[in-house]
């Protein structure tokens, strides 16, 4: 609980519990450091306090826009020498960033030779970054420089280290609440006060916030009540729009109420699914946490309103179930012969718990059992309210937390757990800890073992396939990582439309109990057949690709002899599909594998249609977290075929989405796209993206070769400068956009177009009108981003081949 209790004597302590003083920097400090200035001057002001030599110099980089903050961190830096180095609109340009600093340095260097140079890249932008450290690094005459970063998560300076992990220091600097005002240039409207406002006040909420359901309520009341009375939602140049206060005369007027009209909830309620909580929505922590809290909504509601306000909590769980947040599962029915069994049911399900414990640790499954019936017409009916039960149950569930170790125990790199092994026992070539989950995996492929889940592979997806020489690997460095080279691998995860609905339609046609079941096991199977043909189709066309038989020429990783496969499946079965790839071809397979499912024939005799979330990072990026991308993904897709239906009135279509992270991911999916691709014109991604569409130009096939033409046509090939340089156009908005081609003599072919696009001007602009949203959407941001990342996987023609020097590396 925050409270003003008079802020003129605050301090902030920037610190880590250790003791720690400016002393302890000494042997990192410089004559001349380097700061580069962006939003927030607060790092780098600590930097100069911590990091300079006494009689040092410190050279603000910075842009025009960031003018002001390099003003107000040089008046707070009394008593030290500074100068300002303008980059002017330059900020993202590698050669004015490199000029400017060597520049600078050539000159000192001339009357002080022996002087040390540092440079802090906390601040500034990703390009200052990166070209301020290799302009430094570079410059002639300069000796071991100190490169630094001043980490927020931990409060530690971290100071580079050659051919070593940084150093760590932790920071101890007093601020003044004053001080940090200053530095933001910020003013004190009138003098701070000193005795606190309404204590009592404050130490009531204190109380209040102690009951769980009554901050529900304050925190409802505060968003859906007080926040629409007394502020505003503004847009901001270039910034997430964000809620400001309104004027004190207007804020007077306002009459608040304790309560809200039952007509009024129904909305408050959607809109209180989709508050972010911990960086999801809720809809998306109801699947995490095996829909727990589902049970606290309805507590909420229990708790806060009368009695005539409860029919909302069916409403919530219907909304829920229509929508398919509570997900689908894969689910077996087993029958038992005699009404007797239950005891023999229950005994079974005891010994299937007793070895989902002991061989695949991490899974958890849920049981449900029936009572005993009559045989004769009554199986799908039972089945169907098995299925109800399961999904209470799943509702139910109460997830046990697991013990994450103590402080001498080390955790496993892949789920965080406490580790029990070392991967170099399961013929992993490096050792790293690994928790119980891993050490099951990895007995799976060990070859000591007679690597089963390898063999399964063998004998299901590259059975008659002409597999050769080449290895399926065990090793994401295997994939097709360049040494040297930023290297990325793609995690897919494909899911069917709508099928738990299918089995149960199918099932209600049948009229006895034993046609039930022949009509279910041949339903089941034949789906997951589909799946696996369509796993089969790309597992061909990669190894057509490794064998040099398509228009690409890719570089496989090769190592002691053996070559392999940029691509292995880790989960089949039924019409869910995972696989993981090279991060260049994520895309094109995915596609692909979308493709090939949906041409399978199932015994329904119904079209099948899929959803794919296709997740890109490093090669290195913790796999758990990777995987849980893709089907946030997989899930934002099947959200996008949901509401295109209801809008359109049309049947399930396949769709995909995807999302490329060169760094570490920070919040949900949406979250990230509203904080990176939200700009004043409107969106700067058209993801998710229709399969294949006769109407809407947001489909694969016309992205597809989108992409291909900024890769291959002559206004576009080998000037990547150029396209970069178009990619920050577009985020300025469609005027922008439509100059630039216009300078660059772009004004006769302007953009690549979409051949479904229905406006002449999209392709001159990039910008168009989004009916989904009502706003606008930029067309060509999204391909320029894949451009590293899509390999088309055409069939070779004698007429469009690539030359014989082109390769993807």
């Amino acid at each position: 609980m925050l409270c003003n209790t008079g802020y003129g004597n605050f301090e902030k302590r920037i610190h880590l519990p250790c003791d720690m003083s400016t002393s302890e920097f000494d042997k990192y400090k410089v004559d001349h450091l380097f700061l580069l200035i962006g939003e927030n001057p607060l790092p780098n002001y600590v930097a100069a306090q911590i990091l300079l030599k006494e009689d040092g110099t410190v050279y603000l980089v910075h842009s025009t826009d960031t003018t002001s903050k390099a003003a107000c961190l040089e008046r707070n830096l009394k008593g030290v020498n500074v100068k300002l180095i303008s980059l002017k609109t330059h900020e993202a340009n590698s050669c004015v960033i490199k000029n400017k600093i060597q520049t600078e340095v050539k000159n000192i260097l001339t009357n002080h030779p022996k002087h040390t140079f540092g440079l802090n890249y906390t601040g500034g932008t990703k390009a200052m970054s990166v070209h301020g450290y290799r302009a430094l690094f570079e410059a002639s005459g300069v000796q071991n420089p100190v490169f630094s970063y001043l980490d927020a998560r931990s409060l530690q300076m971290f100071i580079d280290r050659d051919n070593d992990s940084p150093k760590a220091e932790a920071v101890d600097i007093k601020l003044s609440l004053e001080k940090i005002f200053d530095l933001h240039d910020l003013r004190w409207d009138k003098e701070p006060i000193t005795v606190p406002i309404l204590p009592e006040l404050a130490i009531e909420f204190a109380k209040l916030h102690t009951d769980k359901k009554v901050v529900f309520a304050w925190r409802w009341w505060c968003d859906n009540v007080l926040k629409p009375a007394t502020k505003v939602f503004k847009k901001k140049l270039n910034k997430p729009p964000e809620w400001e206060w309104k004027k004190d005369n207007q804020i007077d007027k306002v009459a608040l109420k304790a309560d809200i009209a039952v007509q009024n909830l129904n909305k408050a309620l959607l809109d209180y699914l989709k508050q972010p909580e911990e960086g999801k929505s809720l809809l998306e922590l109801f699947q995490d946490d095996n829909y727990k809290r589902l049970k606290d909504l309805c507590d909420f509601y229990n708790g806060l309103w009368i009695p005539e306000y409860l029919p909302h909590i069916e409403k919530v769980t219907q909304l829920l179930k229509e929508r398919k947040y509570l997900g689908e599962s894969d689910n077996a029915v087993i029958l038992f012969k005699d009404r007797e069994d239950k005891e023999s049911a229950i005994k079974f399900t005891k010994r299937l718990s007793k070895r989902v414990l002991q061989e695949a640790p991490g899974l958890k499954i849920v049981v449900a059992h029936s009572e005993p019936f009559e045989w004769g017409n009554k199986l799908s009916g039972m089945v169907d309210s098995l299925m109800k039960e399961l999904e209470r149950k799943k509702r139910e569930y109460n997830p046990s937390v697991p013990l994450l170790g103590l402080g001498v125990t080390a955790n496993c790199l892949s789920t965080g757990l406490s580790a029990v092994d070392t991967s170099d026992r399961y013929s992993v070539p490096t050792s790293y800890p690994v928790s119980r989950e891993i050490v099951e995996k990895l007995r799976a492929v060990d070859p000591k073992n007679k690597a089963p889940a390898n063999q399964e592979l063998k004998d299901t997806i590259f059975k008659n396939l002409p597999l050769g020489n080449y290895i399926v690997p065990y090793d994401v460095d295997d994939l097709g990582r360049t040494e040297g080279k930023s290297s990325y691998m793609a995690i897919v995860h494909a899911d069917g439309n709508g099928m738990g609905d299918r089995f149960k339609e199918h099932g209600r046609k049948c009229k006895t109990d034993r046609e039930y079941i022949t009509a279910m096991r041949e339903l089941s199977k034949t789906v997951n057949q589909a799946g696996v043909n369509a796993l089969k189709k790309v597992a061909e066309r990669v190894i057509q690709l490794a064998d040099g038989k398509l228009q690409e020429q890719f570089a496989i990783t090769e190592r002691d002899g053996e070559k392999y496969l940029p691509f292995r499946p880790i989960v089949y079965g039924g019409d869910d599909v995972t696989f993981v790839c090279d991060g260049r071809l994520g895309l094109s397979l995915a596609a692909l594998y979308l493709k090939e499912f949906a041409d399978q024939k199932v015994a329904d005799g119904k079209d099948l249609t899929a959803c794919a979330g296709i997740a890109i990072v490093k090669t290195h990026y913790p796999f758990a977290r990777a995987y849980q991308l893709s089907e946030a993904l997989c899930r934002n897709a099947k959200n996008f075929v949901r509401s295109e239906k209801e809008r359109l009135g049309i049947s399930d279509f396949s769709a995909l989405d995807w999302h490329i992270a060169p760094s570490g991911l920070l919040g949900s999916i949406s979250d990230i796209r509203q904080r990176e691709y939200q700009v004043t014109e409107g969106n700067l991604t058209m993801r998710p993206l229709y399969l294949q569409s006769d109407s809407d130009w947001r489909n694969w096939d016309d992205f597809s070769e989108v992409v291909n033409k900024f890769n291959t046509h002559r206004d576009w090939t080998n000037r990547r400068n150029k396209v970069i340089a178009l990619r920050e156009q577009l985020r300025q908005g469609s005027e922008k956009t439509k100059q630039f081609l216009q300078v660059y003599g772009l004004n006769e072919n302007y953009l690549p177009q979409f051949s479904k696009a229905k406006y002449d001007d999209f392709y001159q602009c990039g910008w168009t009108d989004d009916p989904r949203t009502n706003t606008r959407v930029c067309g060509y941001f999204d391909a320029i981003e894949a451009m590293e990342f899509h390999i088309p996987l055409k069939e070779k023609t004698d007429g469009d081949l690539l030359p014989e020097n082109a390769t993807f590396e």
